[in-house]
């Protein structure tokens, strides 16, 4: 099995209008919720063994954060411009091509396109991934190369605001 973390960066901060979209930084709560979703996520006990990015501020402090929280070398995490304002296909390519050896993989990306995704390829409807949320899909394959749409599962979805753990099951339509 190939198990996907797709996470929307934390809570940006609109404090600097002078900025462009893509050098917004995190607000406080965003600097506050990644560590804390870092550690849920090094709770799942997952072997993370490719993380992906967009490389807009946010997004890559993000991940940046939560590789420092599961002891991902912050320096192997990969800019993918793609991922910035990216297209479902974008995404899709971007996991094709983790490498094979790779089991569980993350993404870091934006809205709209992190909740699109995650509906397009589980089949299953999230109104809306929160700031600093992730979703886990998981498929029965043995390549990435085989990963695609309406064919993964979607495992559990957790955010900040989350205070009794991942949702799992029928619990997921309450989002």
């Amino acid at each position: 099995m190939k198990t996907l973390l797709l996470m929307r960066h934390a809570k940006s901060s609109w404090k600097f209008p002078e900025l462009d979209d893509f050098q917004r930084p995190l607000n406080g709560r965003g600097k506050r919720n990644a560590p804390t979703m870092g550690q849920r996520i090094k709770a799942t006990n997952y072997s993370i063994g490719c993380i992906m990015s967009s490389p807009a501020v946010r997004a890559f402090t993000t991940a940046s954060t939560i590789a420092q929280a599961i002891g991902f070398d912050q320096n192997k995490i990969i800019k993918e411009p793609s991922l910035y304002m990216g297209s479902s296909s974008a995404f899709l390519s971007c996991i094709q091509q983790f490498p094979e050896n790779t089991e569980v993989g993350m993404l870091f990306g934006h809205n709209p396109a992190i909740t699109s995704f995650t509906n397009q390829l589980t089949n299953h409807h999230v109104d809306n991934v929160p700031t600093c949320g992730v979703a886990c899909i998981g498929w029965d394959i043995k390549l990435w190369s085989e990963a695609n749409r309406h064919q993964g599962k979607l495992l559990w979805l957790d955010f900040p605001k989350n205070e009794k753990g991942p949702l799992k099951g029928p619990f997921l339509s309450t989002i």
